[in-house]
């Protein structure tokens, strides 16, 4: 049997334990830390890239996308296909197009079932969990030819597919706390007293995802300008 769980996603967002990710060299300390400002990426305007949308059942315990986002890409899929919007709420009017015999409903939207798992924690899918008791579907998570115009991508159920897994995917790791920001700091020693100092020379944030894969990232994106520290984690990782 098919039934919605409603949560309180601002609520549930966790702080995880983790094993700091630090090295250093002679010259320079890096350091991973975990980013507890970190912003959602379903923030379009810090996220313009986004092509997908969610939404999910309720309002004030909602963890989907703004709904007039979510209705405006809606009632130009609706349009498209012959579809009523007249005095049909949001989820009646996923339902109509999800049950709409239209053969050019492809052309225009691809639609999952959006799944979450509420144990301890809180974790999404487009497929579900195993558990009957702590989950079910909360909503839908879809995306429309028009957002794929919007960046430049050629429209197909494939690429679709993957962008709606991708992007899920993100929006899981930033909910569990999997958001991260590294520090690079600049080692010199007092000459006078032999003393040690550290100077910060770089902050950097905004990163989110498994933490020993945002390490490998930043090592490979940003670090080309201390060989010292990648000579370092290379041979921590040999």
């Amino acid at each position: 049997m098919r039934y919605m769980i409603i949560i309180n996603y601002q609520q549930r967002r966790t702080q995880m334990e983790y094993t700091p990710v630090s090295f250093r060299s002679d010259k320079h300390v890096f350091e991973l830390f975990q980013d507890l400002h970190a912003t959602s990426p379903r923030q379009r305007d810090w996220n313009e890239g986004t092509i997908s949308l969610i939404y999910t059942v309720g309002h004030k315990y909602s963890i989907g996308d703004d709904e007039n986002l979510v209705k405006d890409a809606l009632y130009i899929v609706a349009k498209k296909l012959g579809i009523s919007t007249y005095e049909r709420s949001t989820r009646q009017l996923i339902e109509a197009i999800i049950a709409s015999k239209n053969k050019l409903k492809d052309k225009y939207i691809y639609i999952k079932l959006l799944y979450v798992y509420d144990h301890s924690g809180v974790t999404y899918s487009t497929t579900p969990f195993s558990c009957r008791w702590d989950s079910g579907q909360c909503g839908w998570i879809f995306t429309v030819a028009e957002e794929f115009k919007r960046v430049g991508l050629k429209w197909s159920h494939e690429v679709a597919n993957e962008n709606l897994k991708s992007e899920l995917k993100e929006y899981d790791n930033y909910q569990q706390g999997n958001c991260w920001g590294f520090s690079i700091n600049e080692v010199s020693n007092c000459g006078s007293c032999d003393t040690e100092h550290t100077e910060s020379i770089e902050c950097v944030s905004g990163f989110i995802g498994d933490y020993d894969d945002v390490t490998k990232q930043i090592v490979t994106d940003y670090l080309s300008g201390y060989p010292d520290l990648v000579a370092v984690y290379e041979k921590q990782n040999s």
